[in-house]
């Protein structure tokens, strides 16, 4: 619909302009609506046309967001991480911890929650945060 014709929207997708216009027509029916106005100056989309272009940005656009997580996970850990984590422990811990991650992971977003020992079991069971830092036998528990 940008490119105004099916001649220039052939060439810039590098396919014959007969398959283009085949699998238009072939949407039309499937959808049962017709999605482009054809005239002697080009193509215009109708309302449905138009819908259908913005559902399909919308698609494409989170394919390639969740492509970019997928594939960049493993280089490059992003996002926010929610740590709960004894407040005597916090004293102690924090800075080094904020500048490990901060140097290391430049993408993650570190998120401290200090609280007693007590607090921090319950609020890790209610999904508060995704790693709880004790200093019972077992010291990291995720979810």
């Amino acid at each position: 619909m940008e490119a105004g014709s099916f001649t220039k929207a052939a060439a810039l997708l590098h396919i014959a302009q007969s398959a283009l216009s085949l699998h238009v027509r072939q949407l039309e029916e499937s959808f049962g609506t017709q999605l482009l106005i054809r005239d002697r100056t080009g193509v215009s989309a109708t309302a449905s046309g138009a819908k259908l272009l913005e559902r399909a940005r919308g698609i494409l656009k989170e394919i390639q967001l969740t492509e970019a997580e997928l594939t960049n996970t493993a280089a490059a850990p992003s996002g926010e991480v929610t740590l709960g984590i004894p407040s005597g422990a916090a004293r102690v811990l924090s800075g080094p911890l904020l500048e490990s991650v901060r140097n290391e992971l430049p993408r993650v977003s570190l998120k401290m929650i200090e609280g007693m020992t007590g607090p921090l079991e319950e609020w890790m069971a209610a999904g508060r945060f995704n790693l709880r830092f004790s200093t019972a036998p077992r010291t990291v528990w995720g979810r």
